[in-house]
Formats: C-alpha cells, sequence, structure tokens
C-alpha cells in the first residue's frame, strides 16, 4: 500500500487483549492482589505496544514524504529530455521487479511483459504486464511516480502533488487498465471475470486515498502484489486452468514483438490523451 495506515485491522486484536486484562484486573482487586497487578502489567504491555506501534506507522510516513520530496527536487532540476529518459527507466525497472516477484512467488505463472495489443482504429495500446496463472489472467499496469496522489479512484483524472508545489493530472490507471483488458478479451475470447486488474506503485508514490477503488481491482505497493493479487482472485472466485494457462501464453507470445512502427503509434496517442487531459 502508498500511505502506511495508522491504524489496522490487527490492532483492534490488541485492543481487546487491553480492555480484557484490565477488565480482569479490576474483577480481582478485591480478591488476590498478585492475580490483579498480573493483569494490569500485562494491559500495561499491550497498551504500550499500540502506543510504540502507532509511533512507528507515523514515523514512517514522515519518512516516506521526506523521500518523495527529495526525489522530487532531484527531478525537477533536470532538462525536459532527460527527465524523460528517467521515467521510462524508474519505469522499466519497476516492471522487471514486479515480473521478478511474481516468478519468485507464483511459480505456475507466465509473464508477458510489454505487449503491444491491436485496437480497432489500427493504433496499438502496451499493455505492461500480462500474468497467466491458476488464479487468473492479470492485467497489470505499473506507475513508478514521485510525488502524491489524490482523489477519488471512480473518477477518470487523478492528481500527482508534487512537494515543489506543482501539481499534475494522473490518467486514473484503473480505468486505463480496463480499457486493456477489454482490448485482451477481445483477442482471447474468454470470459470477463478470469480477467483481474492490478495497479502497482513504486516506493516512492505516496496514495493520499483508496476511495472509490473498485471491487474489480486492487491497487498497491510492489510488497504487497502477490497478496493483492490472491485477494482479488479470492473475491472474483474464478480459476484459470492449466491447459488455458499454456494455450493463452502462446497466442499472446507474437504480440510480445516490438517494432518501431508499433512503438510510435502507441507514443503518439498517449502524448494525444497527454495534451487532452492538461
Amino acid at each position: 500500500m502508498g500511505k502506511y495506515r495508522l491504524f489496522k485491522p490487527i490492532d483492534i486484536v490488541i485492543y481487546f487483549n487491553a480492555i480484557v486484562f484490565v477488565g480482569s484486573g479490576v474483577a480481582a482487586i478485591n480478591t488476590q492482589t498478585t492475580l490483579w497487578v498480573f493483569f494490569f502489567f500485562v494491559a500495561f504491555l499491550n497498551i504500550v505496544f499500540i502506543v510504540s506501534t502507532i509511533r512507528f506507522r507515523h514515523q514512517y510516513n514522515i519518512e516516506l514524504l521526506r523521500k518523495i520530496e527529495i526525489e522530487a527536487v532531484a527531478e525537477t532540476n533536470i532538462d525536459e529530455s532527460s527527465r524523460e529518459t528517467v521515467n521510462r527507466a524508474k519505469k522499466d525497472l519497476l516492471e522487471r521487479r514486479v515480473e521478478a516477484e511474481i516468478l519468485d512467488k507464483i511459480k505456475d505463472a507466465k509473464v508477458i511483459r510489454n505487449a503491444y495489443i491491436p485496437r480497432s482504429d489500427g493504433n496499438y495500446t502496451e499493455i505492461d504486464l500480462i500474468v497467466l496463472c491458476k488464479q487468473g489472467i492479470f492485467v497489470i499496469e505499473s506507475k513508478n511516480i514521485t510525488g502524491k496522489i489524490t482523489g477519488s479512484w471512480k473518477e477518470e483524472i487523478l492528481t500527482i502533488s508534487h512537494p515543489g508545489g506543482k501539481d499534475y493530472p494522473l490518467q486514473n490507471p484503473i480505468i486505463q487498465n480496463s480499457k486493456h483488458f477489454e482490448q485482451l478479451k477481445s483477442i482471447l475470447g474468454l470470459k470477463s471475470d478470469l480477467f483481474r486488474n492490478i495497479v502497482v506503485f513504486g516506493d516512492s508514490t505516496y496514495i493520499d486515498s483508496y476511495e472509490g477503488v473498485p471491487y474489480y481491482a486492487m491497487i498497491c505497493k510492489l510488497e504487497a502484489l502477490v497478496k493483492s493479487m490472491t485477494k482479488l482472485s479470492s473475491k472474483l472466485n474464478t480459476q484459470l486452468e492449466d491447459y488455458l494457462v499454456d494455450n493463452t501464453y502462446e497466442v499472446l507470445l507474437p504480440y510480445v514483438e516490438k517494432t518501431e512502427e508499433k512503438e510510435k503509434k502507441h507514443l503518439e496517442r498517449m502524448k494525444k490523451k497527454t495534451k487532452v487531459s492538461s
């Protein structure tokens, strides 16, 4: 996850333990001195643990924002052409890290990176990663963004806020990725419930809110990717049979071949969309 929350579901267990031990200590005050002292001591340890954990998470948030600020300042000071090169390198690095993470933790997975899927208008859509495994077909969009993302995930456009004070529009990657798997579905002819929409952000992205994330999609950081994939697959409750994993992989392999024409058409289309959104 991008934003390290101060409170998590596991904290409820600690709160419950503290309340139980405090209650037990109160009940034992008039009976056994040793017992109520023990109960209060255990409750005190639980409270100390809760406070320490919240302080750690708060400090983590501060350090994350500080790191983002430093990187944003560094990127602001480079020229436009160099910035484009840096952004491409960052994106490529994140894609490779995502691929390595999946192949390491999902042994039967097959990964296709940078597939150019033809569109009805003669252009091409580049899909960062397609993961094929028993859990389904995961269409993964990677965003190695330095900055804080704000806005509702229901909207077409989100906002990237840089510490320098500038805000930039960001096309909602969930919506962008939904269009990807619709085009992919038209090629493969498979049911919609086999496709999963995952957006992975880099280490320097701070997600301000998860409001509006649809049920069919997940947004996460790299360390939570496989867990998010499993969670989304369980929610949609469908599996991809072994023979379909192999067959789909063979069908998609030719689309990985990168040509200058494909890349040029894709980049031209993305530049037009960027101009419109800004």
